[in-house]
């Protein structure tokens, strides 16, 4: 587990460690002023305009296209413990996030906690 860290930020931007998955460590921050939940792995949301016919079906098997977007399978299927995700996962839905950035593929601009609560419902207890 990644030790909880202090930064000069931190008053502006939290941040917690996302635990639960055997190899992906996730980090997710959330900007108090704009109510804006980053995340980088968790989630994907990609157009396929420029994907090759096999990309395609692997990212619709995926589960990752836009605009339905949600985590990956392989970040599903490796995870250690539920528990510990659910954990994560409470913590930043208690921020309220109004919109959410991701890093692969289309943010949600408004309603984030319900897009947030809609993608990972495999967390939910």
């Amino acid at each position: 587990m990644l030790p909880d860290l202090r930064y000069t930020w931190s008053t502006d931007i939290l941040h917690l460690h996302f635990t639960g998955n055997l190899f992906i460590k996730e980090v997710v921050f959330f900007h108090r002023a704009s109510r804006t939940l980053i995340l980088s792995d968790l989630l994907f949301n990609v157009r396929d305009q420029d994907f090759s016919g096999p990309q395609k079906l692997f990212a619709k098997f995926d589960q990752i296209l836009y605009p339905n977007g949600g985590s990956p399978r392989l970040f599903r299927w490796t995870m250690g413990t539920k528990k510990a995700a659910r954990k994560s996962y409470q913590k930043f839905l208690e921020w309220d996030p109004e919109n959410v950035v991701i890093s692969h593929g289309e943010y949600f601009r408004g309603n984030g906690r319900k897009e947030i609560e809609a993608r990972l419902g495999w967390l939910k207890p």
